[in-house]
């Protein structure tokens, strides 16, 4: 196990309070760490954390370091979002369960979830 000097640490604390949006990816391109050291770091009350505004209302909110970038604060208002701007939209129906769904119109997505994707993948496995 490798230990952090405390150098190290106020480094990483200098980066938080310099940054008003910290992203994991920058977060360790600048310290030039890896996700284990990443996680000893969260014992130190360091976070990645990034902060953003809801694409929906606008307003302020908290990414966990976590997540993906996520536009929207609920998921109330990615919904409320998407019945706004159906145009952006197309209609969509999944190659595994051929239940109809919503996708950006510039996204060729051809399953509905990860999990219709996930079993058609071992369907095709199988077949093999």
């Amino acid at each position: 196990m490798k230990t952090i000097s405390k150098e190290f640490i106020e480094k990483a604390r200098e980066i938080m309070d310099r940054s008003k949006v910290v992203f994991v990816k920058d977060f360790c391109k600048e310290l030039n760490i890896d996700g284990y050291t990443l996680r000893q770091l969260y014992q130190y009350g360091i976070h990645a954390y990034g902060k953003t505004k809801c694409g929906y209302c606008g307003r302020a909110f908290f990414l966990r370091a976590s997540s993906r970038a996520t536009k929207f604060c609920c998921p109330e208002h990615k919904k409320l979002y998407f019945q706004k701007h159906r145009a952006k939209t197309k209609v969509s129906i999944c190659e595994h369960c051929g239940k109809e769904f919503r996708q950006y119109s510039f996204r060729n997505c051809r399953f509905c979830s990860p999990q219709c994707a996930g079993l058609h993948r071992r369907k095709q496995k199988d077949e093999l």
